[in-house]
């Protein structure tokens, strides 16, 4: 060989090489990473290639599977008593469409607002009998239509109770445009919560999930444009929104 090796071999090679081989690299490359890693790195998609981060896609429907369901009630006082028990009724029959099973399939809560917003009961429950017991319990209080705070309760209590790595949905159930006085409408603070919740999702144990927001209309205010256009506005995907004219029909739709 050219020059003699750091180190004896331990056999004469049959011939020499006809030139010296390159030198070995300064450093050790660094160590492969584990594979697979059990979570992504970033809890959002990053920002690129897109120039902003995208909303999230939405999740399939899922009736069998594993859901954190909020329900966002409307009580307000154009309703009715008489309308709300239809309301209630509606609701039921929807959970009853969910398969419950402890932490392995569906879990449900509820808000119910009007002026202000209030818990129907205390987190999610994975118990069937309870959430429909709790729906067909609610009294009717009447008030103004503060779709706004509803939605923003509803989505807390998803952060404060929801499970992690578990899709996260919102039913808003409305009969009327978001209104906090006689002539005073919110329309646009119920689109900045909504459109805050659909970016961003909500944090459970560090990790951000996606939330996706179904809006109900019941009622002949349906036929309202600015109504609709709050539920069109309101909702994650236009499929997502629900209408029917009268309140005995909302168990067809739900």
């Amino acid at each position: 060989t050219a020059f003699p090796t750091a180190y004896p071999t331990g056999a004469p090679t049959a011939f020499p090489t006809a030139t010296p081989t390159p030198q070995p690299t300064s450093l050790p490359t660094a160590r492969p990473t584990p594979f697979p890693t059990r979570f992504p790195s970033t809890a959002f998609p990053t920002a690129f290639p897109t120039n902003v981060p995208t909303t999230f896609p939405t999740p399939a429907p899922v009736c069998q599977g594993t859901l954190d369901l909020m329900l966002a009630i409307d009580q307000s006082g154009s309703i009715k008593a008489n309308n709300f028990d239809m309301m209630k009724k509606g609701l039921v029959e929807m959970v009853d469409a969910f398969t419950f099973n402890g932490e392995s399939n569906a879990k449900v809560g509820g808000v119910k607002f009007s002026t202000g917003t209030v818990k129907v009961f205390e987190g999610l429950s994975s118990d069937k009998a309870e959430v429909r017991r709790k729906i067909d319990q609610m009294s009717y209080d009447g008030g103004w239509t503060y779709t706004h705070s509803g939605l923003s309760v509803a989505a807390q209590e998803l952060e404060d109770h929801g499970r992690e790595g578990v899709a996260k949905v919102i039913v808003v159930v409305t009969d009327g445009e978001c209104k906090t006085g006689k002539n005073d409408h919110c329309d646009a603070d119920v689109q900045k919560k909504a459109a805050e919740i659909k970016t961003s999702g909500v944090v459970v144990n560090g990790r951000r999930h996606p939330v996706t927001i179904i809006s109900v209309g019941l009622g002949k205010a349906v036929n309202d444009a600015a109504l609709t256009r709050e539920l069109e506005e309101m909702a994650s995907d236009e499929r997502d929104v629900l209408i029917a004219e009268r309140f005995e029909d909302f168990n067809t739709i739900a």
